[in-house]
């Protein structure tokens, strides 16, 4: 064989163990963390480095023994749900728009070299359970904010930069609207109401707080020491009225008559009619119109107009009403004695 082709073999297997070597993350032979899943759905590993990426709503627990970095990432959130340790790790930052939950009952624990260790740069980190600072830097900077959820314990925290902020804090729950979070103890929160379609808003209805406005669909309050949860309610939107019943009405002038009137629409409902003949009338209470036997001429068909109306609009139907004459119906048999007559209708 060639001293060419020799060469070009053994280039073409250092450079294929070169690359399985850069394929295994610097975590092999240590502990690692267990994620709620696979590594790409919300979270990878950078296989150059081995540092851990968070880039989207991940849950993990276990311990993570390792010269590694974890980064949560801008809009991901890390949640720890039960016991997460971390030992060696050069830092574990929380960037801008990331966030860090510490589930009541878990412990973060943290074991860090000298000038390592937990850096809140920008993000937030809610606190509901316990977080041991053994060693390594502990810092909250650059506008990052730490709220405590009780009973939880805010731990030492040092910030060079002095912009971070650590409070007692808790969680807003808001249905129907927008809002809800965690907050900061005596910090100000503004929610607002989803409006559905078809709907409107009626008012708000909160546990634990008083609001600004109740009744108004955006509104604020101000964070107390505990949880708070609000709804927002809404009822379907005002319609006008439509009328729905029949728009003709054949009748004889026997006696009085009625005639229901109906309508669909948002309640209360006016009725009037207009253009009716004498003896036609409509009762606002009960939504009848009465035909009274005494309307005339007869027999006669007669055009009026009954008005629907509301808070919202009104609506209107032409009515045809009918008035025969009175008919006699005679049942079985009829004798007529003596020279006497009988005399059917007029």
């Amino acid at each position: 064989m060639g001293g060419g082709k020799i060469a070009t073999r053994i280039a073409t297997i250092l450079l294929f163990a070169l690359l399985a070597f850069l394929a295994i993350p610097l975590t092999t032979n240590a502990s690692v963390p267990t994620f709620s899943t696979p590594e790409g759905d919300g979270w990878y590993i950078d296989h150059i480095l081995g540092d851990y990426k968070i880039t989207g709503n991940v849950t993990v627990s276990g311990i993570l023994d390792a010269d590694v970095m974890i980064e949560v990432l801008n809009n991901a959130t890390l949640t720890i749900s039960t016991d997460f340790a971390i030992h060696n790790l050069t830092s574990f930052f929380v960037r801008s728009g990331g966030t860090l939950q510490i589930n009541s009952g878990a412990t973060l624990t943290i074991t860090c070299g000298a000038g390592y260790g937990f850096n809140n740069q920008g993000g937030v980190v809610i606190n509901s359970g316990t977080i041991i600072h053994n060693s390594g830097n502990f810092r909250n900077a650059y506008g990052g904010t730490i709220l405590t959820i009780p009973p939880g314990v805010t731990p030492p925290w040092t910030d060079p930069s002095g912009t971070g902020t650590e409070s007692a804090g808790n969680l807003v729950t808001v249905t129907g609207g927008t809002g809800g979070g965690y907050y900061a103890v005596t910090s100000a929160v503004n929610i607002a109401a989803t409006i559905p379609s078809g709907q409107q808003f009626v008012n708000w209805t909160a546990s634990g707080v008083t609001l600004a406005s109740p009744n108004d669909a955006t509104t604020s309050f101000i964070m107390p020491v505990d949880a708070v949860t609000i709804t927002a309610n809404f009822a379907a939107l005002p319609t006008a009225p439509s009328i729905t019943s029949a728009a003709k009405k054949s009748v004889s002038n026997c006696k009085d008559r009625t005639f229901q009137v109906k309508a669909s629409g948002t309640q209360p409902i006016t009725f009037s009619i207009s253009g009716q003949p004498a003896g036609v009338s409509i009762d606002a209470a009960s939504e009848l119109i009465t035909i009274a036997k005494t309307v005339s001429p007869v027999p006669h068909t007669f055009q009026f107009t009954i008005i629907a109306e509301n808070s919202v609009g009104s609506d209107t139907q032409d009515f045809t009403l009918t008035v025969r004459e009175c008919v006699t119906h005679i049942k079985g048999d009829v004798t007529v004695r003596g020279g006497g007559s009988l005399i059917i209708g007029k």
